[in-house]
């Protein structure tokens, strides 16, 4: 088989555009968990400012899981072939209880 320039040029374009776009993905999604710990992290100082603290679980723990996320996909950014396979971050007290949430 002979292959011409044109085909691999064209080929190498693709897979540029096709990783270019998965790293764009990756950045954006680490952006989010980041901007989604920093809220997290903001309520947990509201609370806390507000009275005494009680310690809402769910708050630490939605701010770990973004935090952990936000490592992750800037991980990822590097190495866009890799996978981010971690549970979402718990919605309610039951889904910290019931472990669904891994610290």
């Amino acid at each position: 088989m002979k292959y011409s320039l044109r085909s691999l040029m064209m080929v190498v374009t693709l897979v540029c555009v096709v990783l270019g776009g998965r790293v764009e993905y990756l950045r954006r999604r680490a952006d989010y968990h980041e901007r989604e710990a920093r809220r997290c992290a903001l309520d947990m100082k509201k609370e806390r400012e507000s009275g005494p603290f009680r310690n809402n679980l769910l708050l630490i723990a939605q701010w770990q899981a973004h935090e952990a996320f936000a490592q992750d996909y800037r991980f990822a950014v590097l190495r866009p072939w890799t996978i981010v396979t971690r549970p979402p971050p718990p919605r309610n007290d039951n889904e910290i209880i019931g472990g669904r949430h891994d610290e």
